[in-house]
């Protein structure tokens, strides 16, 4: 009877042990989640803050291509009426 309350005494403290690894475990994940969580959050701003720049240039670029035709368009006028 004896050696059986030592065996539950020893399952008792392995319990604890492991019940303690399992918190300490779960709460690195839960940081190592949360720090993920702010690594991707930083990244995305930066994502978006380039894709806006990106969307700016790209209208920039094609507002110059508008303007580039617009002015051939005018250099052929002007050619033309100096070559009539």
């Amino acid at each position: 009877m004896e050696q059986f309350v030592d065996d539950i005494g020893n399952m008792d403290k392995e319990f604890d042990y492991w019940k303690k690894q399992s918190d300490l475990w779960n709460d690195k994940i839960t940081q190592s989640e949360r720090e993920n969580e702010e690594s991707l959050s930083k990244i995305n701003n930066k994502i978006n803050v380039v894709e806006e720049q990106i969307r700016t240039q790209r209208s920039r670029i094609n507002n110059l291509k508008s303007q580039i035709q617009k002015n051939e368009l005018q250099m052929k006028g002007v050619l033309k009426n100096l070559t009539d």
